[in-house]
């Protein structure tokens, strides 16, 4: 291992420990959901210029959400069932 590698490492260690410290810290000032979101927002500025669509993917998944759609299949009253042929589950096993 590189030195470079364990540097890193010890990195996300650190940072993964004074996540910790910070929440029980930030959580005093602010409440804990609106802290959560604050998290999650610092967190996606900080990995922004690394999340770039992935070519061909995205136009695939917009061709099968305009394929949903006009199948009804959006539509709330047969969202459980579709999502439950989608995954091959079985509708009764909900129940169970």
């Amino acid at each position: 291992m590189r030195l470079s590698h364990l540097a890193l490492a010890i990195l996300v260690c650190f940072a993964w420990g004074l996540n910790a410290v910070a929440a029980k810290v930030g959580v005093t000032y602010i409440p804990p959901v609106f802290f959560t979101a604050l998290r999650y927002i610092v967190v996606l500025v900080c990995f922004l210029p690394w999340l770039k669509p992935v070519p061909g993917k995205w136009d695939a998944f917009r061709a099968d959400l305009h394929r949903r759609e006009a199948l009804g299949r959006l539509d709330d009253v047969d969202r459980e069932s579709n999502l439950c042929a989608d995954l091959g589950i079985a509708r009764d096993d909900l129940a169970r």
